[in-house]
């Protein structure tokens, strides 16, 4: 066999060898896709929207005053899956609808799912940093921007400002209280920024720290944080960089 046989068949071989393991990967992620989806999936019928009416539906959930109706979370039977549960985080008419968790780094939750199945889907999370009740100055909630939609890829919506405006309330579940996060910033950050600052030492220092968000902000909102509040930061990937992250600022208010 000739020189360039040779060669032709080791190319052959390679490209083969290429072709299957891509074929693998893909397998495997959207696997992984499937698990997390259905592993969420089954975690919904620990919560759900108290109605006066109960033949609303999902899509009827946009008409109704989630204040007034808020979700009734299972807390035990969430806990017994998992006790880093620390609440359960949504915003009407979005895929957000994601219990919370609490790990003791930043790394476990990127691809463990709330029952601690490995999966690169991760879970939502709070924060190692941050207190479980939201009492400091900024609490951090962490999710996925997934390539299926599911975790915190809506958040990435928030560039189109009609989506903005119209998508402006989450809600927080704890066992102690319930919350509702009221949105005034959004924008894309690089990760070595000031978005992620936990606490602060004086009132000034962070009334320049809201300052600052608040002037990133990608659109203009009629909710302005006084030094009194509290904010809740929301941080997702994006698809342009590794060191570049998209950010949500609210207020959170205690209902």
């Amino acid at each position: 066999m000739g020189i360039k046989k040779v060669i032709f068949f080791i190319l052959i071989i390679c490209c083969l060898t290429v072709v299957l393991y891509s074929a693998y990967e893909i397998k495997v992620h959207i696997n992984e896709y499937n698990s997390a989806k259905e592993t969420y999936f089954d975690l919904k019928k620990y919560s759900h929207l108290s109605l006066d009416n109960s033949d609303n539906t999902i899509n009827e959930y946009k008409n109704v005053d989630v204040s007034k109706n808020l979700k009734e979370v299972d807390f035990d039977e969430l806990y017994k899956i998992n006790s880093d549960f620390v609440g359960w985080i949504y915003c009407i008419d979005t895929e957000i609808n994601y219990p919370v968790v609490q790990g003791s780094d930043n790394e476990y939750y990127l691809n463990h799912l709330f029952n601690k199945e490995l999966n690169n889907s991760g879970c939502i999370f709070l924060d190692y940093r941050n207190s479980k009740g939201f009492t400091d100055k900024n609490s951090i909630i962490y999710g996925h921007n997934m390539n299926n939609g599911t975790m915190f890829a809506t958040l990435l919506n928030y560039q189109n400002e009609d989506y903005f405006l119209k998508h402006t309330e989450f809600y927080l579940l704890t066992l102690e209280k319930n919350y509702k996060i009221q949105l005034f910033s959004c924008y894309k950050a690089e990760t070595n920024g000031n978005s992620w600052e936990i606490s602060f030492e004086t009132e000034e220092d962070y009334k320049v720290w809201l300052d600052s968000i608040i002037e990133k902000s990608l659109w203009s909102s009629t909710t302005k944080p006084e030094v009194s509040d509290k904010i809740v930061t929301f941080s997702t990937c994006t698809n342009n960089s590794s060191d570049t992250r998209f950010i949500l600022h609210g207020i959170i208010t205690e209902l």
